[in-house]
């Protein structure tokens, strides 16, 4: 139920620019797709802007993530939101962000690790926007 309502709010909107989804844990940000290693049609772009992203999002507190494949960099894996997103409704900057941390908490991230992990997203969030406007995707 969850899945089909939001996949037809989804479809509602009106050129989707940007897909942002959120998963702990790993600190990694996860391209498009996870059910293959080909690369998307603007690949090179959406890395670049996600590169520049996790750079923004280190400066706060030195977190540190890495860009990829999803089937590259964690496994292969399908029925994902942002394979769905990019792949049928062609949404031009699709990401999927894997929260912290590394492991040592897995799913149980400590309360004074929560806003900091957010601010520091947000940081990244805010340049993938700019970026994707300088791209012509806004």
């Amino acid at each position: 139920v969850e899945t089909r309502q939001l996949s037809e709010f989804i479809a509602t909107l009106d050129n989707l620019s940007t897909y942002l989804a959120f998963h702990s844990f790993s600190q990694l940000l996860l391209v498009p797709y996870g059910h293959t290693t080909a690369r998307l049609d603007n690949y090179d772009e959406t890395i670049a802007i996600g590169t520049k992203a996790i750079n923004k999002l280190q400066e706060r507190y030195g977190t540190t993530y890495k860009i990829g494949n999803i089937a590259e960099a964690i496994y292969v894996a399908s029925g994902g939101s942002v394979d769905w997103v990019k792949g049928v409704l062609r949404t031009p900057l699709v990401y999927a962000y894997e929260l912290r941390d590394l492991g040592r908490f897995g799913f149980i991230l400590p309360p004074e690790q929560i806003i900091p992990t957010a601010e520091e997203t947000l940081d990244s969030i805010i340049v993938i926007l700019e970026e994707g406007a300088n791209y012509g995707y806004h």
